[in-house]
């Protein structure tokens, strides 16, 4: 068969075609060419055995329809759609008896071109929802954020932590580490090679969907008062609020601050690190997402008189914000913020933190007031210039328990208690 001028165009065409998906998916990617090479396999032995009119085409017809349904677990939609094309293309062959050579090299080309080109599209509709994400997600500097910690390390001294404290900051850390899906999608939004995965769904082995934006938005953050109050419906859609389940009715008063610590840094908050205090995806600021008592059963049992937030890096001593609900770092960066200096019991269980504590409790009748330890973690130490470990700041506490329970405080509480009776 001697080619002709329509022939070379066709060809050309088919190969234009074929280029133009492997550019959009990546030259370099061997699905797309696995794909390729068993549509080709399959448009071939249709060129050669599909003018036949005896037994050999319903094998065909079987040959090429199997061969497409087994690729189509490994999401090889490429030449699934390639099989289906040519086994429309066999059943319409035999209804109007095509013998031409020609007539099927091209019906074949039609067919794997058709399919490549919706395998492709297939993709970049994946990928155009990702470019979405990139304009509702975008790259953010932290240089601003963070300028009062400086550009130099941290140089205080981090004083050996007690096995005790190593494993609290090492619980942290796996909690962190294991609530990190908002972090790994926001990663993907902005990352090259993701880019091109995703481009390439119509030719992959196998795929998680991509990102959604509900499963990247957060709720907005919002005041909550120091009283007591239960979670409803709508407050409780907070993705990854699990600080409430460290608390139940038979707590330990430490335990008030492990949740309070766990939702105040958020792990799904921390946003994707780009470049380490440099630039991040939608990082959220440190807040209360929810009462530290919400999910308590019995939440007359405690009072929450007042929780602040100690800053120990951002002036030159150590200041107390003071607002009238739970803190929110969004509301703590400008300058105005109001603060305080440390009463006498702050003053002093600082120093025990600094030291070998993590939590300094103290007590007069029913008022207890306390001060909780926020350490570096190692996930941390992207945005703050500090050692792991060192304070980056504490909760002062100031909490009543009821007149009932008073008499059973040795029971309540998880360390000593410095009593002032």
């Amino acid at each position: 068969m001697r080619l002709s001028t329509r022939d070379l165009f066709a060809i050309l065409t088919f190969v234009a075609v074929i280029s133009w998906c492997a550019g959009r998916v990546g030259f370099d990617n061997p699905q797309f060419w696995i794909a390729a090479v068993i549509s080709f396999v399959l448009a071939a032995f249709f060129i050669r055995w599909s003018g036949y009119r005896d037994g050999r085409t319903a094998a065909l017809l079987a040959v090429t329809f199997f061969t497409g349904f087994c690729t189509l677990p490994f999401s090889l939609l490429a030449s699934f759609f390639s099989a289906l094309l040519l086994v429309l293309a066999i059943l319409i062959g035999a209804a109007a008896k095509i013998t031409s050579t020609r007539v099927r090299c091209g019906i074949a080309m039609v067919c794997v071109s058709a399919a490549f080109v919706l395998a492709t599209s297939y993709g970049n509709a994946d990928f155009n929802r990702i470019a979405e994400l990139r304009e509702l997600f975008p790259i953010e500097s932290l240089e601003n954020r963070l300028a009062y910690e400086g550009k130099q390390p941290s140089t205080e001294a981090v004083i050996g932590m007690t096995p005790a404290m190593n494993a609290k900051l090492t619980e942290d850390e796996q909690i962190f580490q294991q609530r990190d899906w908002r972090t790994v999608h926001l990663r993907q939004i902005h990352d090259r090679e993701y880019e091109q995965f995703v481009r390439a769904s119509g030719f992959g082995i196998s795929r998680l969907g991509p990102p959604r934006k509900e499963t990247i938005e957060v709720s907005p953050l919002r005041d909550i008062d120091f009283a007591n109050a239960a979670l409803n419906d709508e407050q409780d859609g907070w993705i990854s609020w699990h600080a409430g389940d460290i608390l139940n009715a038979e707590s330990p008063i430490d335990k008030v601050h492990d949740a309070s610590r766990i939702d105040f840094l958020d792990p799904e908050g921390y946003g994707n690190i780009l470049a380490p205090r440099t630039k991040v995806v939608r990082f959220v600021p440190h807040a209360f997402h929810h009462h530290p008592l919400a999910r308590s059963k019995e939440r007359p049992k405690w009072s929450i008189d007042r929780i602040e937030l100690v800053s120990l890096l951002k002036f030159d001593g150590p200041r107390v914000y003071v607002l009238d609900h739970l803190p929110r770092m969004d509301q703590l960066s400008s300058n105005t913020a109001p603060t305080r200096e440390l009463n006498e019991f702050e003053a002093s269980a600082l120093e025990k933190l600094r030291l070998q504590e993590d939590l300094v409790v103290q007590s007069e009748g029913a008022e207890y007031q306390m001060l909780g330890s926020l350490r570096a973690a190692k996930q941390c130490l992207d945005c703050h210039n500090v050692q792991r470990g060192e304070l980056l700041g504490a909760f002062s506490y100031r909490l009543t328990l009821a007149e009932d329970d008073s008499e059973h405080e040795g029971e309540l509480a998880a360390k000593d208690i410095e009593t002032n009776e």
